[in-house]
């Protein structure tokens, strides 16, 4: 969860620079939101987990995967376009990659 408020912390600070373009921005709006919808999807999954709703669980975890592979493929659309994202993203989709075999090992 913290990964995902700081990330998030981090696209408001990079909206708010003016180093980015138009469609930068809208990029990043997205990824805001998307990064905003994750907090409770995590919350979502973390009470699939204590009630050990293991199938839920996964699905909610993997609806976070999403979040980092959406916000990354906005930035991608552009071209030969680094989104100043990535680093966050992968580090979300790996940890959430762990995250999802440990669920399946638990299921």
């Amino acid at each position: 969860m913290a990964l995902v408020k700081k990330t998030g912390a981090q696209i408001k600070w990079l909206m708010e620079s003016g180093r980015f373009d138009a469609y930068d921005r809208d990029c990043l709006d997205v990824c805001l939101e998307l990064y905003t919808d994750a907090k409770s999807t995590l919350r979502d999954s973390l009470k699939s987990l204590e009630e050990k709703s293991y199938s839920d669980a996964n699905e909610w975890m993997s609806a976070v995967i999403d979040v980092a592979v959406t916000c990354e493929d906005g930035f991608r659309e552009r071209g030969d376009y680094e989104s100043p994202l990535t680093k966050e993203n992968d580090y979300l989709i790996q940890l959430t990659a762990i995250i999802l075999q440990i669920i399946n090992h638990l299921a």
